[in-house]
């Protein structure tokens, strides 16, 4: 980092479909790897995104008890829910409330997606790359 004049670096697991426990279990140990060198690194929590309400939970601990600058979330659930729904409100408002900010990052498109948007007369290389870098991560 030093040698790059990086002084400060935003670390996280990578988001996906896991339970409310394993977010906490991520977390922790995000947190135990970040207070090696807290000066130099800071972190990005894991939600469990199938469950709004351990959403809002979790982001609160994680920014309150272990001061962690924001949250890294997939930019839909892992079948395909997006979070503009109410029932995400909860997640908004906690990340309004605490002032921090949510990353959507780019997923896989799901299944269902994958074949109503980027199958066609074409390789399987060309689907993967067209739900993902290609275009689909850009769209979506």
């Amino acid at each position: 980092m030093d040698a790059t004049g990086i002084s400060m670096h935003v670390i996280s697991h990578a988001p996906g479909p896991i339970t409310p426990q394993q977010c906490r279990d991520a977390n922790d140990e995000l947190y135990t790897a970040v207070q090696l060198h807290p000066t130099r690194f800071a972190g990005f929590a894991v939600l469990p995104v199938s469950e709004p309400d351990e959403c809002a939970k979790e982001l609160e601990r994680c920014v309150s008890e272990m001061g962690f600058v924001g949250v890294l979330i997939d930019n839909h659930t892992s079948t395909g829910t997006y979070f503009d729904s109410e029932v995400y409100d909860i997640l908004w408002s906690t990340a309004q409330s605490l002032n921090v900010p949510i990353y959507l990052h780019p997923t896989w498109p799901t299944p269902s997606l994958t074949s109503q948007l980027y199958t066609g007369n074409f390789p399987l290389s060309a689907t993967a790359s067209l739900g993902a870098s290609g275009f689909g991560w850009h769209a979506d």
